[in-house]
């Protein structure tokens, strides 16, 4: 049963707790229950939560309601029975992963078909869902996600090293980096970012950051040496696909994902400077264009 944390609240935030096996997962909604259109935003990762999309709720209204969730392990959606640090590969398999997404789905929104958003590694997330539950779906939006298959990841990881030793190089991030995950993330978030003065707060930003960097650890090792291409080419599904031109991880990642998706209505955007997070550098283009694409595949938009 889900325990909701907010009883008289009927519209704006509500937050729930809902159990699924090994875990109690924390949902948190903007906007009204009873609209027909719902939004799940999957976060990136893996091992952070939720919390630095909330910028993203700027996307409710009266029509549409706003979801966010902590994954399994990160924040608060606890591996139950074990400590964070003992949880374990099995744990976050992409069927757990996208099994999770789907209790969200039908806890929030019952029978009804959702948009899905997923950002970074939530996109890969979004594309087991959508492979997994493709009745469910009425949209996918993939913003700077991780492309569909293993080598296509770690050639952005090589991309992005390349790009924080530069920025090193250049005394824009410090040489020598923390030890804690958490303090060094916020220590290289520059490296995210097409511009060195971004027009946001950073330091607040950075505050809502957490960091689990177990469950990454065991996400990757779980995930083991996937290929979703041939899946995702069979996905007959609205997609909208958003990058950054500047994103650390290079516009191979935002190619290959095209790619992947050869029976897709797709919505490309490719925007000059823009990093990793395109609601708070580049707002404006960013919310018109994702705001464009809900109203056109609404309910009854086609």
């Amino acid at each position: 049963m889900s325990i909701d944390l907010n009883r008289d609240n009927s519209f704006g935030i509500r937050e729930i707790e809902h159990p699924v096996e090994s875990t109690r997962i924390f949902i948190r909604t903007a906007g009204r229950l009873d609209v027909d259109e719902v939004l799940i935003m999957i976060h990136g990762g893996p091992g952070l939560s939720y919390r630095y999309l909330l910028g993203l709720e700027q996307l409710v209204s009266p029509q549409l309601t706003v979801v966010n969730y902590d994954q399994r392990g990160t924040g608060r959606s606890p591996i139950l029975g074990v400590q964070g640090e003992e949880a374990q590969a099995e744990n976050f398999t992409s069927i757990t992963y996208a099994q999770d997404l789907e209790a969200v789905r039908s806890a929030i929104a019952q029978e009804k078909k959702v948009h899905i958003l997923g950002h970074s590694w939530g996109g890969l997330v979004a594309m087991h869902y959508a492979i997994q539950y493709p009745e469910h779906v009425r949209s996918l939006l993939l913003l700077n996600s991780v492309p569909p298959t293993v080598a296509g990841l770690y050639a952005g990881f090589e991309r992005f090293e390349a790009r924080l030793k530069d920025f090193q190089q250049k005394g824009i991030i410090p040489t020598e980096l923390s030890a804690d995950h958490l303090e060094r993330l916020k220590q290289i978030l520059p490296v995210y970012l097409s511009k060195t003065n971004p027009p946001f707060d950073l330091p607040s930003f950075a505050d809502t950051f957490d960091h689990t960097p177990t469950v990454g650890d065991q996400t990757w090792k779980a995930m083991g040496d996937f290929d979703l291409s041939a899946q995702t080419a069979t996905l007959k599904l609205p997609l909208h696909i958003f990058y950054g031109e500047d994103d650390p991880f290079g516009r191979a990642w935002a190619d290959e994902t095209r790619a992947a998706f050869s029976s897709a209505m797709i919505d490309f955007q490719m925007i000059p400077d823009c990093g990793h997070f395109g609601w708070l550098e580049c707002p404006e283009i960013f919310f018109h264009a994702l705001q464009n694409f809900l109203e056109q595949h609404k309910v009854n938009g086609y």
